[in-house]
């Protein structure tokens, strides 16, 4: 069973993690990465791997999130640390 993602961004610089549930009261947060220092404006997920993803053994995975902030700075997150 694959689990599904959320991601949302705010002004303070965070990227929050949210597992999604098929009832809207069980959507549950699940961690945040807090490496910009300003307005985050823009997130990219990768594409899906095709298959099995080679960097961690999971079908049809979205590995990478790419975000862009106010403080000048791009970043590539991995999805799964």
């Amino acid at each position: 069973k694959s689990t599904q993602v959320m991601y949302s961004a705010a002004s303070n610089g965070a990227v929050r993690e949210w597992v999604l549930a098929h009832n809207i009261k069980n959507i549950k947060f699940s961690g945040a990465m807090w490496e910009h220092s300003g307005w985050v404006n823009d997130m990219l997920p990768s594409n899906p791997t095709p298959g099995t993803c080679s960097m961690h053994g999971v079908v049809n995975h979205v590995c990478l999130l790419y975000t862009a902030s106010d403080d000048r700075d791009v970043l590539i997150w991995d999805t799964v640390s």
